[in-house]
Protein backbone atom coordinates (compact mmCIF):
# COMPACT_ATOMS: atom_id res chain seq x y z
CA UNK A 1 0.00 0.00 0.00
CA UNK A 2 1.56 3.60 -0.96
CA UNK A 3 2.09 5.65 1.75
CA UNK A 4 2.51 9.40 2.16
CA UNK A 5 6.44 8.68 3.52
CA UNK A 6 7.07 6.61 0.22
CA UNK A 7 5.97 9.56 -1.59
CA UNK A 8 8.03 12.39 0.68
CA UNK A 9 11.11 9.69 0.07
CA UNK A 10 10.97 9.80 -3.34
CA UNK A 11 9.85 13.54 -3.85
CA UNK A 12 12.93 14.35 -0.86
CA UNK A 13 10.71 16.52 0.81
CA UNK A 14 8.67 16.17 4.77
CA UNK A 15 5.52 13.92 4.54
CA UNK A 16 3.70 17.08 5.80
CA UNK A 17 4.82 18.81 2.39
CA UNK A 18 3.41 15.79 0.41
CA UNK A 19 -0.15 16.08 2.65
CA UNK A 20 -0.49 19.62 2.18
CA UNK A 21 -0.21 19.57 -1.69
CA UNK A 22 -2.10 16.19 -1.87
CA UNK A 23 -4.96 17.71 -0.11
CA UNK A 24 -4.85 20.78 -2.16
CA UNK A 25 -3.68 22.73 0.72
CA UNK A 26 -0.11 24.32 -0.59
CA UNK A 27 -1.21 27.35 -1.26
CA UNK A 28 -1.63 28.40 2.47
CA UNK A 29 1.50 27.13 3.60
CA UNK A 30 3.33 29.07 0.40
CA UNK A 31 4.92 25.64 -0.83
CA UNK A 32 7.02 26.67 -3.82
CA UNK A 33 5.52 25.44 -7.50
CA UNK A 34 8.69 23.85 -7.56
CA UNK A 35 8.30 21.71 -4.69
CA UNK A 36 4.60 20.87 -5.27
CA UNK A 37 5.90 20.05 -9.23
CA UNK A 38 8.57 17.24 -7.09
CA UNK A 39 5.59 16.09 -4.99
CA UNK A 40 2.83 15.66 -7.82
CA UNK A 41 5.56 13.92 -10.08
CA UNK A 42 6.81 11.86 -7.68
CA UNK A 43 3.17 10.64 -6.44
CA UNK A 44 2.67 10.08 -9.92
CA UNK A 45 5.27 7.71 -10.58
CA UNK A 46 4.49 5.49 -7.69
CA UNK A 47 0.77 5.34 -9.08
CA UNK A 48 -1.09 7.43 -6.55
CA UNK A 49 -4.71 8.09 -7.31
CA UNK A 50 -6.79 10.80 -4.86
CA UNK A 51 -9.72 9.52 -3.52
CA UNK A 52 -12.06 12.20 -4.16
CA UNK A 53 -14.65 10.42 -2.02
CA UNK A 54 -12.53 10.79 0.85
CA UNK A 55 -11.94 14.44 0.04
CA UNK A 56 -15.62 15.00 0.09
CA UNK A 57 -16.52 13.69 3.42
CA UNK A 58 -13.49 15.63 4.79
CA UNK A 59 -14.06 18.74 2.81
CA UNK A 60 -17.86 19.03 2.05
CA UNK A 61 -16.81 19.73 -1.55
CA UNK A 62 -17.58 16.89 -3.99
CA UNK A 63 -16.45 18.56 -7.11
CA UNK A 64 -20.12 16.98 -8.65
CA UNK A 65 -22.92 18.96 -10.53
CA UNK A 66 -26.39 17.32 -10.73
CA UNK A 67 -28.28 17.44 -14.64
CA UNK A 68 -31.84 16.74 -13.57
CA UNK A 69 -34.47 16.55 -16.03
CA UNK A 70 -34.68 15.66 -19.64
CA UNK A 71 -35.62 12.57 -21.75
CA UNK A 72 -31.99 11.36 -22.46
CA UNK A 73 -33.71 9.17 -25.47
CA UNK A 74 -34.46 13.28 -27.10
CA UNK A 75 -31.17 13.84 -29.32
CA UNK A 76 -31.13 17.60 -27.97
CA UNK A 77 -31.12 16.58 -24.59
CA UNK A 78 -28.07 14.57 -24.83
CA UNK A 79 -26.34 17.28 -27.03
CA UNK A 80 -27.00 19.65 -24.31
CA UNK A 81 -25.73 17.05 -21.85
CA UNK A 82 -22.77 16.58 -24.13
CA UNK A 83 -21.87 20.16 -23.65
CA UNK A 84 -22.95 20.18 -20.13
CA UNK A 85 -20.44 17.19 -19.75
CA UNK A 86 -17.42 18.70 -21.44
CA UNK A 87 -17.67 22.04 -19.54
CA UNK A 88 -17.99 20.29 -16.02
CA UNK A 89 -14.64 17.88 -16.82
CA UNK A 90 -12.98 21.15 -18.28
CA UNK A 91 -12.95 22.42 -14.87
CA UNK A 92 -12.26 18.90 -12.52
CA UNK A 93 -16.07 18.64 -12.17
CA UNK A 94 -18.53 15.29 -12.12
CA UNK A 95 -21.46 15.34 -13.50
CA UNK A 96 -24.33 13.14 -12.00
CA UNK A 97 -27.39 12.54 -13.94
CA UNK A 98 -30.74 12.77 -12.75
CA UNK A 99 -33.46 11.47 -15.43
CA UNK A 100 -36.71 11.54 -14.57
CA UNK A 101 -40.09 10.93 -16.88
CA UNK A 102 -43.01 11.17 -14.16
CA UNK A 103 -43.47 13.95 -11.79
CA UNK A 104 -43.31 11.74 -8.75
CA UNK A 105 -39.51 10.59 -10.02
CA UNK A 106 -38.98 14.28 -10.59
CA UNK A 107 -39.63 14.37 -6.68
CA UNK A 108 -37.39 11.86 -5.83
CA UNK A 109 -34.44 12.81 -7.95
CA UNK A 110 -34.50 15.84 -6.31
CA UNK A 111 -34.01 14.62 -2.99
CA UNK A 112 -31.13 12.52 -4.30
CA UNK A 113 -29.96 15.54 -5.90
CA UNK A 114 -29.46 16.63 -2.08
CA UNK A 115 -28.41 13.38 -0.48
CA UNK A 116 -25.66 13.30 -2.84
CA UNK A 117 -24.43 16.64 -1.48
CA UNK A 118 -24.38 18.36 -5.41
CA UNK A 119 -22.53 21.71 -5.41
CA UNK A 120 -25.36 22.85 -8.22
CA UNK A 121 -27.94 21.52 -10.59
CA UNK A 122 -28.61 22.27 -13.70
CA UNK A 123 -32.63 21.58 -14.23
CA UNK A 124 -33.49 20.71 -17.63
CA UNK A 125 -37.54 20.72 -19.23
CA UNK A 126 -39.16 20.52 -15.65
CA UNK A 127 -42.78 21.11 -15.00
CA UNK A 128 -43.56 24.60 -13.02
CA UNK A 129 -44.54 22.66 -9.81
CA UNK A 130 -40.62 20.63 -10.14
CA UNK A 131 -39.20 23.92 -10.67
CA UNK A 132 -40.46 25.21 -7.75
CA UNK A 133 -39.88 22.96 -5.71
CA UNK A 134 -35.86 22.14 -6.49
CA UNK A 135 -35.83 25.98 -5.87
CA UNK A 136 -37.23 25.66 -2.51
CA UNK A 137 -34.18 22.86 -1.42
CA UNK A 138 -31.60 24.79 -3.28
CA UNK A 139 -32.53 27.58 -0.87
CA UNK A 140 -32.30 24.77 1.89
CA UNK A 141 -29.74 23.26 0.67
CA UNK A 142 -27.75 26.62 0.05
CA UNK A 143 -26.62 25.36 -3.40
CA UNK A 144 -27.04 27.16 -7.20
CA UNK A 145 -28.88 25.92 -9.79
CA UNK A 146 -30.02 26.94 -13.27
CA UNK A 147 -32.74 26.46 -15.81
CA UNK A 148 -32.02 25.01 -19.00
CA UNK A 149 -34.49 25.71 -21.63
CA UNK A 150 -37.10 25.78 -18.96
CA UNK A 151 -38.69 29.52 -18.99
CA UNK A 152 -40.20 29.09 -15.24
CA UNK A 153 -39.21 33.17 -13.99
CA UNK A 154 -37.24 33.08 -10.59
CA UNK A 155 -35.82 36.15 -10.10
CA UNK A 156 -32.63 34.78 -8.20
CA UNK A 157 -31.63 31.74 -10.80
CA UNK A 158 -30.24 32.05 -14.13
CA UNK A 159 -31.59 31.08 -17.17
CA UNK A 160 -30.21 29.31 -20.49
CA UNK A 161 -32.32 28.82 -23.13
CA UNK A 162 -32.71 29.96 -27.24
CA UNK A 163 -34.02 33.00 -28.35
CA UNK A 164 -37.32 31.50 -29.23
CA UNK A 165 -38.87 34.84 -30.11
CA UNK A 166 -36.16 35.66 -32.83
CA UNK A 167 -36.31 32.29 -33.73
CA UNK A 168 -40.13 31.98 -34.73
CA UNK A 169 -40.35 35.59 -36.14
CA UNK A 170 -37.18 34.32 -38.72
CA UNK A 171 -39.10 31.54 -39.61
CA UNK A 172 -42.33 33.48 -40.66
CA UNK A 173 -40.28 36.36 -42.19
CA UNK A 174 -38.72 33.59 -44.46
CA UNK A 175 -41.69 32.06 -45.50
CA UNK A 176 -43.35 35.43 -46.20
CA UNK A 177 -40.51 36.34 -48.06
CA UNK A 178 -40.96 33.82 -50.25
CA UNK A 179 -44.68 34.66 -50.97
CA UNK A 180 -46.59 32.72 -48.43
CA UNK A 181 -49.98 34.29 -46.85
CA UNK A 182 -51.38 31.67 -45.49
CA UNK A 183 -48.84 30.45 -42.76
CA UNK A 184 -49.81 27.69 -40.21
CA UNK A 185 -48.10 26.90 -37.35
CA UNK A 186 -48.06 23.07 -35.57
CA UNK A 187 -47.19 23.34 -31.69
CA UNK A 188 -46.84 20.57 -29.09
CA UNK A 189 -48.83 19.87 -26.33
CA UNK A 190 -49.49 22.85 -23.94
CA UNK A 191 -48.30 20.70 -20.89
CA UNK A 192 -45.20 22.18 -22.27
CA UNK A 193 -43.59 25.39 -20.43
CA UNK A 194 -41.95 25.95 -24.01
CA UNK A 195 -45.05 25.74 -26.60
CA UNK A 196 -47.08 28.05 -25.03
CA UNK A 197 -44.10 30.90 -25.23
CA UNK A 198 -43.30 29.78 -28.92
CA UNK A 199 -47.01 29.87 -30.16
CA UNK A 200 -47.29 33.43 -28.56
CA UNK A 201 -44.24 34.62 -30.20
CA UNK A 202 -45.91 33.18 -33.81
CA UNK A 203 -48.95 35.68 -33.30
CA UNK A 204 -46.93 38.67 -32.54
CA UNK A 205 -44.60 37.57 -35.55
CA UNK A 206 -47.68 37.14 -38.10
CA UNK A 207 -49.09 40.33 -36.79
CA UNK A 208 -45.68 42.35 -37.15
CA UNK A 209 -45.47 41.24 -41.08
CA UNK A 210 -49.26 42.38 -41.47
CA UNK A 211 -50.81 38.69 -42.04
CA UNK A 212 -54.14 37.58 -40.24
CA UNK A 213 -54.19 34.42 -37.95
CA UNK A 214 -56.34 32.10 -38.06
CA UNK A 215 -56.86 29.69 -34.69
CA UNK A 216 -57.64 27.06 -37.35
CA UNK A 217 -54.19 27.24 -39.07
CA UNK A 218 -52.94 26.38 -35.38
CA UNK A 219 -52.44 22.65 -34.64
CA UNK A 220 -51.46 20.93 -31.78
CA UNK A 221 -48.80 17.84 -31.75
CA UNK A 222 -45.89 16.68 -29.38
CA UNK A 223 -42.67 16.92 -29.15
CA UNK A 224 -42.20 13.18 -28.36
CA UNK A 225 -44.86 11.26 -30.11
CA UNK A 226 -46.12 10.90 -33.26
CA UNK A 227 -50.01 9.91 -33.51
CA UNK A 228 -50.52 13.54 -32.40
CA UNK A 229 -48.72 15.06 -34.80
CA UNK A 230 -50.35 13.01 -36.95
CA UNK A 231 -53.71 14.26 -36.67
CA UNK A 232 -52.26 18.10 -36.62
CA UNK A 233 -50.94 17.43 -40.07
CA UNK A 234 -54.15 16.12 -41.09
CA UNK A 235 -56.07 19.14 -39.58
CA UNK A 236 -54.32 21.20 -41.72
CA UNK A 237 -53.41 19.47 -45.05
CA UNK A 238 -57.04 17.73 -45.68
CA UNK A 239 -58.67 20.40 -46.65
CA UNK A 240 -59.27 21.83 -50.36
CA UNK A 241 -56.33 23.95 -52.42
CA UNK A 242 -57.64 27.22 -51.68
CA UNK A 243 -58.00 26.54 -47.84
CA UNK A 244 -55.18 24.24 -47.12
CA UNK A 245 -52.19 26.45 -45.77
CA UNK A 246 -49.01 26.90 -47.99
CA UNK A 247 -46.76 27.18 -45.13
CA UNK A 248 -46.24 25.40 -41.90
CA UNK A 249 -43.75 26.21 -39.18
CA UNK A 250 -43.60 23.49 -36.86
CA UNK A 251 -42.37 23.46 -33.69
CA UNK A 252 -40.05 20.65 -33.17
CA UNK A 253 -37.73 19.11 -36.24
CA UNK A 254 -39.87 15.95 -35.62
CA UNK A 255 -43.48 17.42 -36.03
CA UNK A 256 -41.95 18.72 -39.58
CA UNK A 257 -40.62 15.10 -40.48
CA UNK A 258 -44.45 13.90 -39.67
CA UNK A 259 -46.20 16.71 -41.34
CA UNK A 260 -44.23 15.95 -44.86
CA UNK A 261 -45.07 11.89 -44.66
CA UNK A 262 -48.70 12.93 -44.08
CA UNK A 263 -48.41 15.52 -47.07
CA UNK A 264 -47.05 12.59 -48.89
CA UNK A 265 -49.50 10.24 -48.19
CA UNK A 266 -52.33 13.33 -49.29
CA UNK A 267 -50.92 13.55 -52.59
CA UNK A 268 -48.99 16.82 -51.90
CA UNK A 269 -45.69 17.80 -52.99
CA UNK A 270 -43.06 19.51 -50.81
CA UNK A 271 -42.08 21.66 -51.36
CA UNK A 272 -44.32 22.58 -54.97
CA UNK A 273 -48.22 22.24 -52.96
CA UNK A 274 -46.86 23.33 -49.34
CA UNK A 275 -43.86 24.71 -47.34
CA UNK A 276 -42.49 23.14 -44.60
CA UNK A 277 -40.14 24.51 -41.96
CA UNK A 278 -38.57 23.06 -38.75
CA UNK A 279 -37.08 24.32 -35.27
CA UNK A 280 -34.25 22.82 -33.62
CA UNK A 281 -31.80 21.15 -36.68
CA UNK A 282 -31.58 17.83 -35.23
CA UNK A 283 -30.24 14.80 -37.52
CA UNK A 284 -33.36 14.05 -38.89
CA UNK A 285 -33.30 17.39 -40.81
CA UNK A 286 -30.99 16.59 -43.19
CA UNK A 287 -32.33 13.12 -43.39
CA UNK A 288 -36.13 14.08 -44.52
CA UNK A 289 -36.59 13.76 -48.02
CA UNK A 290 -36.33 16.61 -49.25
CA UNK A 291 -34.20 18.09 -46.61
CA UNK A 292 -35.95 20.18 -44.32
CA UNK A 293 -35.19 23.69 -43.64
CA UNK A 294 -35.19 24.51 -40.16
CA UNK A 295 -34.24 27.18 -36.86
CA UNK A 296 -30.73 25.52 -35.42
CA UNK A 297 -30.44 25.94 -31.40
CA UNK A 298 -27.09 25.76 -30.48
CA UNK A 299 -28.04 22.44 -27.90
CA UNK A 300 -24.08 21.55 -26.83
CA UNK A 301 -23.53 25.82 -26.13
CA UNK A 302 -26.63 25.57 -24.31
CA UNK A 303 -25.20 22.87 -22.00
CA UNK A 304 -21.90 24.58 -21.27
CA UNK A 305 -23.04 27.51 -20.53
CA UNK A 306 -25.48 26.02 -17.77
CA UNK A 307 -22.25 24.73 -16.32
CA UNK A 308 -20.68 27.76 -16.26
CA UNK A 309 -23.48 29.74 -14.36
CA UNK A 310 -23.45 27.07 -11.86
CA UNK A 311 -19.60 27.26 -11.44
CA UNK A 312 -19.82 31.23 -11.30
CA UNK A 313 -22.22 30.72 -8.60
CA UNK A 314 -20.17 28.78 -6.08
CA UNK A 315 -18.87 30.50 -3.01
CA UNK A 316 -15.52 31.20 -2.86
CA UNK A 317 -13.26 28.30 -2.60
CA UNK A 318 -15.78 25.91 -3.78
CA UNK A 319 -14.94 26.13 -6.98
CA UNK A 320 -11.98 24.53 -6.54
CA UNK A 321 -10.44 22.07 -8.87
CA UNK A 322 -8.36 18.92 -7.42
CA UNK A 323 -5.48 20.15 -6.96
CA UNK A 324 -6.95 23.69 -4.86
CA UNK A 325 -6.70 25.96 -7.51
CA UNK A 326 -9.71 28.01 -8.64
CA UNK A 327 -11.96 27.43 -11.91
CA UNK A 328 -11.37 29.79 -14.55
CA UNK A 329 -15.14 30.04 -14.68
CA UNK A 330 -15.51 32.06 -11.57
CA UNK A 331 -13.83 34.38 -13.10
CA UNK A 332 -15.94 37.25 -15.11
CA UNK A 333 -19.45 38.24 -15.15
CA UNK A 334 -22.17 36.15 -16.90
CA UNK A 335 -26.00 37.63 -17.90
CA UNK A 336 -28.48 36.21 -15.06
CA UNK A 337 -30.23 35.19 -18.66
CA UNK A 338 -29.04 33.64 -21.77
CA UNK A 339 -31.23 33.32 -25.12
CA UNK A 340 -28.50 32.41 -27.49
CA UNK A 341 -29.46 32.89 -30.98
CA UNK A 342 -31.43 30.95 -33.57
CA UNK A 343 -30.21 30.48 -36.80
CA UNK A 344 -32.00 29.82 -40.35
CA UNK A 345 -30.81 26.96 -42.16
CA UNK A 346 -32.07 26.54 -45.56
CA UNK A 347 -32.39 23.41 -47.23
CA UNK A 348 -35.37 22.51 -49.72
CA UNK A 349 -38.42 22.08 -47.79
CA UNK A 350 -39.58 25.46 -48.47
CA UNK A 351 -40.50 27.13 -51.64
CA UNK A 352 -42.37 29.92 -53.02
CA UNK A 353 -46.45 28.98 -52.71
CA UNK A 354 -48.20 26.98 -55.51
CA UNK A 355 -49.40 29.63 -58.25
Amino acid sequence: MLRMSDIARRAGVSQSTVSFVLNGRDTAVRISDKTRQKVLLAADELGYRQNQLARAMRTGNSQMLGFLGGDLCDEHVGRMLDGALQEAEAHGFTLKILPHRQETEGFAAIRRSSELRLMGVAALHLPRELVHHLHEESLHCNRPMVLLDTPVPLADVPQVATDDAGGVRTGVKHLVELGHTRIALVSSSPISVLAPLREEAFRRAMAEVGLPFDEANLARGNFSLREPNVIAAHALLDRSAGERPTGILCLGDAIAATVMQVASELGLRVPHDVSVLGFGDLNIAALCNPPLTTLRQPFRQMGRLAVRHLLHSLPPGEGEDTNGHFNTAQSGMLEDTAHLPVELVVRSSCAPPPV
